[in-house]
């Protein structure tokens, strides 16, 4: 019986044979949330990116989640903070919806949290209202997968 190497797996043997790039989405929405005692209205863009090497090739696929304010004062030079989402140790989940992202997860004081569904508040902490956030997953994080091919772990 012949041993199949990683390699051999997952390099294509042809032009032909390439899988094609992961297909890139987007989507859009507009929201308001309350900050201190001011109403933001702000876009949120969730995004999927291509990374492709110098020759062209797909090589990854990233993930973000981009939070513009959109009031009609607010001028171009509006400081962007990027918040790069993933492990070890904690889901990203906490950084997004429990402490920087416009909204966040209701948690009760006290030692035991209630069961799940979990209900999403306006997060009156977030610094939206002073910059705009990116939120990133790197590559082998969140959604963000490595193309195949790519890398020895075959995300598809």
């Amino acid at each position: 019986m012949a041993t199949v190497t990683e390699k051999e797996r997952t390099e294509p043997k042809s032009d032909e044979e390439k899988p094609a790039p992961p297909p890139e989405y987007e989507s859009v929405t507009e929201h308001t949330v309350q900050i201190g005692d001011k109403t933001v209205a702000y876009r949120a863009v969730a995004s999927t990116t291509t990374l492709r090497s110098e020759e062209g090739e797909p090589r990854a696929s990233t993930f973000s989640i981009a939070y513009t304010r959109t009031d009609p004062d607010q001028d171009s030079a509006r400081p962007l903070t990027f918040v790069f989402n993933g492990g070890p140790g904690s889901s990203s989940t906490w950084l997004h919806l429990g402490l920087v992202g416009p909204r966040r997860v209701d948690v009760p004081d006290g030692p035991t949290p209630p069961a799940a569904p979990y209900r999403v508040i306006d997060n009156d902490a977030s610094p939206l209202d002073v910059s705009d956030l990116v939120f990133i997953d790197p590559v082998s994080t969140g959604c963000a997968r490595p193309c195949r091919g790519a890398a020895s772990s075959r995300c598809s």
